[in-house]
Formats: structure tokens, C-alpha cells, sequence
């Protein structure tokens, strides 16, 4: 029995420890052998594949010069991989999405499809393509299959004879077909036609351009393959996670894509990250290049260090997607907050207004506290962006704004700055459909908005950025979401932003929102604080709330 057939067999029957997203791969090959219409699996040509692996050798390490120990895993994605094909004889797969731990021989593995494509299958002019974010990822690769080709040479003459290994590229002498490392400015790659190309790491892309580049520029090719192989990262707005979104909807069957393959490896939801028995679902390798004793180190140190060193065993050796190691509130439970309980005309509500820099993100949060209906607190959200500053954001792929404009959960106001008579102008528009209590408002940068809200009778107040205001609505927050008495409605801007929150304290030990880096917004939470704040402070009153505070009627 071969490899391949091996591994179907492990899997199907349990044999050995795979997550949903493993077996799913397995069962959709065997579904597809039974029941797909326009395609047929080619045995011998799945086989080659496999065979071609074994040629090669390991480039580094306790492997390093010995022939490419082909495990059962790898088998089976490129069997299945190059084994099916179309009825017009064509591969069937011309994107493939592997995601693996380190250590299971991920960049050594990736050098396969690119040999396969430069040497053995007789394409004219073959462009190959290692692709990265930076040239020194790109090279990781790209300096492995010079490795692999430079030990293939001395090993076959055949080889020898039609491959010329440089520095930066590698030329076959008959068919004029190249290798090279490329990085991520999208603007040189534009007029190429690669036949193969590997992405690296892919959950390091700011953006998808190089993907999107490359992709588009495949036309031409008869067969191509974008083979992109990753462990898994921290930005779930990313371009990696949505493709692994997309990718898990077609192992589902709510998706079909017939040239797409796709294969996890990481935990399934339900299991504890601390039980060393489901480690093996994760890492194909385990056992093999994953020692278990080495993973036993790892973990013990993200036990007893926390932080990022939990972060990065959670994703780096069980590619579990982590957003952050300092959030101030947990992504699951964020997550597990969205309820869709309805909001009335009429209802009572409190507003935070966080206007911000004027050609940066503002928000504003309406917090619809308990009432006769709900037990919870529930959180729309409304968000602003210049017009012209929408493109410039998609580029840096900090954040996927474009495609949040697009579903309605951002508005872009006219112009390059922003435009807070629009603002404004929806803040009436609510305290006319709603029970306004509270306006709260972060003072910089809102003088105007503050005033002509003044002078059409509205009063907003200044919520001032101190430790002491935000420190009770913040910690009060926390509590709301691990009681899951608040419904944030499945917001994904709102969700981003929580997730770039980390928790600064002052000397007496009150806290207060802040972000890590520049790019991580948090002006959606700082706006829900305010609007909590709005409406932890009137409650607090003694006497009537609205003889010093609220907002009168228009």
C-alpha cells in the first residue's frame, strides 16, 4: 500500500489523531472519487508526484544531504493534489492552502511543487515564484530548492544538464523555465505569468496584493499552482484568516470549488490546549521532526511565562489563530457576546462620541442599557472614515476597511479629513428615533461638535481621558462579557478594535484603554466606554439624573 492510500486509511479509521479540518480533506477526496461529475483521479500521475519527492534530500539539520523522508500526510496532499484532474486531461487544483505547525518540515515541503514545476513537467518558460511579504522570507525557500537542486544535480546528470543554479535565480538551460524569491511589492510583479508559486508564512501578508497579483497573472497558464502553505498568526482581519475562512467553507460543502484543496492541521474547538494527548492533531510530524519532548518544553514555559509565550505555543505549535497575548478581553468570549436581541424606537439610550484625528477613524456607541425586554446591554456602533483616506488603509492591511465599508458597518464621510457635520447630523437623527439619556463625548479635537450640539439645545458632556473616568466603566465592561450580558450584534470592526485594547494602570491602580501600536484602533471601545460611563455615572446620582445631565428634546 502506498504512502498516500496509508494515510487515508489512518485517518478514516481513526488510527490516528486528526482535527475536523484534517478528516474533512480525507473524506472529501474519497466523497469526490464516488460521486464528482467532470473530473477523474489519475493514479499514475498522483504517484509520480509522490516519487518525485523522494528524489530530493534534506537541506539542513540531522536530515540534512539524506533523501527527503516523505511522511504519510505529505503523501496524500500531493497525490491527491496532482492526481485529479479534469476530463480534458488538465489538473483539477490550481490553488492549494496547507496550513501546519513549525517543525512538521513545512518550508522544505513547499520546495516540492516548485521542483515538480521547473523539472518534470515540461513547461515552456515556467516562471517559479517563492513570494513573501519581505525578500528574506522569500528566500527561505527559494534557498532550500537551490539546495535541493544543487544535491539533485550531483546525483543525476540528466539534472546536471539542464539546470543552472546562481545566486538569485536558477535557469533550466532547455526550456528557459526560472526560479526566483520575490517580495511583496505588488507593483514588479505586475506583467508576469507564473506557472508556480509558493507563498510562505501567507499569515504574515498585510494585504493580499501579492496573492491577488500572482493569481491574476496564472491566466495564461494552462495548469498553474498557487501553493501556499502557513502556520497559523495573530490577525484574524487578515488576508490568511479570511482565505482559511473560505477554505473551511468548501471542506464544509458550503462552498463548492472544485480547484481549490485545502488542509488544517491544528485542534478541534472543543479541546483543552493543555492536554498534550490532542497535540498529535495538530502536528502531522509528531513523533517524527515534532519531538514530543520538545513540545513538552515549549509548554511548559508558555505555562509558567504566560503572555506572549502562551501566544506564541498556542500558534506556532498547534496553529491555533491568537489575536493577542495582552487583550483586555478574550476573543472567544468576545465572540460568544452576539445575541441579535431587538432594539425599539423609543428605547432608552446612552451615546459616546469619539471624534478623533481628523483624517483617522471616529465612532460613535449607542449602549441601550436592560429594560423590560432584555436583561442584557445592548451595543450598536456607528463609524466614520474620509473618503480618501480608504485606499491608502487597504494598503496597509491593518484592517480589511474597505471590505467593512462595503457591508455597511463603516461610512465614509466626503473628503480627506473627517466630516463632524455628519456626524453630528446622525446624532440627531438618533435623539429624535431614541430616548437619549447621555451624550459623552472624548473633548480633543470635538469643540465644534460639542458646541453645535450646545447651540441646538443638546447638551453633550465632556468625558475626559483619565484613568479615574474610564477605570469603572472598563472593569465593569470585562464583567458584563464573562456574564455575556451584553450583545454586541456580531460587530466585526467592534470585535478588531476589543481585541487591540490593552489595559494601562496609573500609580493608584486604575486602568484605562490603550493601544499597543499606532495602527491598532481602538476608537469603537473608547466610545462604548464613554457611553457605559454615561450611564454607570447618571445612575450613580442621588438625585433626579436630568437636572444636571441629559439631553433635552428637539
Amino acid at each position: 500500500m502506498n504512502l498516500a492510500k496509508k494515510y487515508i486509511d489512518q485517518v478514516t479509521s481513526g488510527e490516528i489523531l486528526t482535527c475536523k479540518w484534517t478528516r474533512l480533506a480525507v473524506e472529501r477526496h474519497l466523497r469526490d472519487l464516488e460521486e464528482l461529475d467532470g473530473y477523474y483521479f489519475d493514479e499514475e500521475e498522483g504517484q509520480k508526484a509522490v516519487k518525485i519527492a523522494s528524489l530530493l534530500k534534506h537541506t539542513e539539520g540531522e536530515f540534512a544531504r539524506k533523501p527527503f523522508n516523505l511522511q504519510p500526510w505529505q503523501a496524500f496532499i500531493l497525490y491527491v493534489l496532482y492526481g485529479w484532474k479534469k476530463d480534458d486531461g488538465n489538473n483539477r487544483f490550481t490553488k492549494a492552502y496547507i496550513e501546519v505547525p513549525r517543525k512538521n518540515g513545512k518550508s522544505e515541503f513547499s520546495c516540492v511543487p516548485a521542483i515538480k514545476g521547473f523539472l518534470f513537467d515540461d513547461e515552456a518558460s515556467a516562471q517559479i515564484y517563492s513570494a513573501a511579504t519581505k525578500m528574506e522570507q522569500a528566500k527561505i525557500v527559494f534557498k532550500k530548492i537551490r539546495s535541493m537542486l544543487n544535491m539533485l544535480s550531483q546525483d543525476s546528470n540528466w539534472v546536471k544538464d539542464r539546470v543552472e543554479v546562481r545566486r538569485h535565480d536558477i535557469l533550466h538551460s532547455q526550456n528557459e523555465s526560472i526560479i526566483k524569491a520575490l517580495s511583496s511589492d505588488a507593483h514588479t510583479l505586475d506583467g508576469l505569468s507564473p506557472y508556480v508559486a509558493v507563498i510562505d508564512e501567507y499569515h504574515a501578508h498585510k494585504n493580499s496584493d501579492v496573492l491577488d497579483v500572482i493569481e491574476s497573472g496564472m491566466g495564461a497558464r494552462v495548469n498553474p499552482l498557487l501553493f501556499i502553505i502557513t502556520t497559523a498568526g495573530f490577525n484574524t482581519e487578515g488576508p490568511c484568516y479570511q482565505l482559511r475562512k473560505s477554505m473551511q467553507d468548501v471542506l464544509e460543502g458550503r462552498v463548492e470549488s472544485n480547484s481549490e484543496f485545502a488542509i488544517i492541521y491544528t485542534l478541534d474547538e472543543k479541546d483543552d490546549w493543555k492536554n498534550e494527548q490532542v497535540w498529535e492533531k495538530a502536528n502531522p510530524n509528531y513523533g517524527q521532526s515534532v519531538r514530543p519532548g520538545f513540545l513538552k518544553q515549549q509548554f511548559t514555559q508558555a505555562i509558567n511565562k504566560g503572555g506572549q509565550q502562551e501566544v506564541n505555543f498556542k500558534t506556532k505549535y498547534l496553529n491555533i489563530w491568537v489575536r493577542s497575548s495582552d487583550t483586555y478581553i478574550q476573543d472567544e468570549k468576545w465572540a460568544a457576546c452576539s445575541f441579535n436581541e431587538p432594539i425599539k424606537d423609543g428605547d432608552a439610550v446612552h451615546i459616546g462620541v469619539d471624534i478623533a484625528s481628523t483624517n483617522d477613524i471616529a465612532a460613535v456607541a449607542l449602549l441601550f442599557p436592560p429594560n423590560e425586554r432584555s436583561e442584557r446591554y445592548r451595543v450598536r456602533m456607528k463609524y466614520y472614515l474620509p473618503e480618501e483616506s480608504i485606499e491608502d488603509r487597504r494598503k496597509t492591511g491593518e484592517a480589511p476597511y474597505k471590505k467593512w465599508v462595503d457591508d455597511g458597518w463603516i461610512t465614509l464621510t466626503p473628503g480627506n479629513v473627517i466630516d463632524q457635520k455628519f456626524i453630528e447630523q446622525d446624532v440627531l437623527e438618533l435623539n429624535k428615533k431614541y430616548n437619549v439619556k447621555t451624550i459623552d463625548v472624548d473633548p480633543w479635537n470635538a469643540t465644534y461638535f460639542i458646541n453645535s450640539l450646545d447651540a441646538k439645545g443638546i447638551e453633550a458632556f465632556d468625558f475626559y481621558q483619565s484613568h479615574r473616568k474610564y477605570n469603572e466603566p472598563t472593569v465593569k465592561l470585562q464583567a458584563l462579557v464573562e456574564e455575556q450580558r451584553i450583545d454586541h450584534y456580531d460587530d466585526p470592526v467592534l470585535r478588531w478594535m476589543i481585541s487591540n485594547v490593552v489595559l494601562k494602570a496609573n500609580h493608584e491602580g486604575h486602568v484605562k484603554p490603550d493601544k499597543s501600536s499606532r495602527k491598532n484602533k481602538i476608537d469603537g471601545v473608547a466610545a462604548l466606554l464613554m457611553a457605559y460611563g454615561g450611564h454607570l455615572y447618571t445612575k450613580q446620582e442621588p438625585e433626579d439624573p436630568y437636572k444636571n445631565r441629559g439631553v433635552l428634546s428637539i
